[in-house]
């Protein structure tokens, strides 16, 4: 519980790739467009941390409280552009990302200088790419 979550609650990868499943759904046969419309809403009411202005992990799910971490999937796994589903708070969004996500070799996966850095150790303290040229990798 390295991030506090268990298994009642609500997790903003699983609804984002949710999200987007039902976007592609949609575009390929013409179906399940409420359904995507009606996530994208939950997603944006539940996930979204209004005084940092970006999206947390998860929320407990018996209280509904909001887990104050936020990781970069928060914006890349919720929209394939980076524009939804809060297109108006874009240039919020992307000035979270520079001043907290961005490391010198990539992305970070959690803000370093929030909590949730680090809390296992070695996963939830990674950057993007995990392989790159400053390790002769590419």
């Amino acid at each position: 519980m390295c991030i506090e979550q268990r298994m009642d609650d609500f997790s903003l990868i699983n609804n984002s790739l949710y999200f987007q499943a039902l976007r592609a759904w949609n575009e390929l046969t013409g179906e399940m467009r409420d359904e995507a419309e009606r996530i994208k809403r939950n997603i944006s009411e539940i996930f979204w941390e209004k005084e940092e202005r970006f999206w947390v992990d998860s929320v407990d799910g018996k209280t509904w409280a909001q887990r104050k971490y936020y990781p970069i999937y928060g914006q890349m796994y919720v929209s394939a552009f980076a524009m939804e589903p809060r297109r108006e708070d874009h240039r919020i969004i992307a000035a979270f990302m520079k001043k907290h996500l961005l490391s010198k070799y990539g992305i970070w996966m959690y803000p370093p200088d929030r909590p949730g850095f680090m809390a296992d150790g070695i996963q939830l303290g990674e950057y993007f790419p995990v392989a790159d040229a400053t390790t002769g990798i590419s």
